[in-house]
């Protein structure tokens, strides 16, 4: 009630439904969130990415 200006439980109550569309509305799709993270953090590697391994160099396991 407080933290959203609402001076009564009624006013809370009425207010909740709006809330709750609103953030519906601002959804960020998934595929998005992680793309941005990913050029994030591809942005902190302090290193560039090295080339696979090839049959040679791997380890016979």
């Amino acid at each position: 009630m407080r933290t959203r200006s609402a001076p009564t439980l009624t006013a809370a109550v009425k207010l909740a439904p709006q809330n709750e569309i609103r953030r519906a509305e601002d959804v960020i799709p998934l595929r998005e969130r992680v793309a941005a993270l990913r050029v994030r953090a591809l942005a902190r590697a302090d290193r560039p990415r090295l080339p696979a391994l090839t049959d040679d160099e791997r380890d016979p396991l």
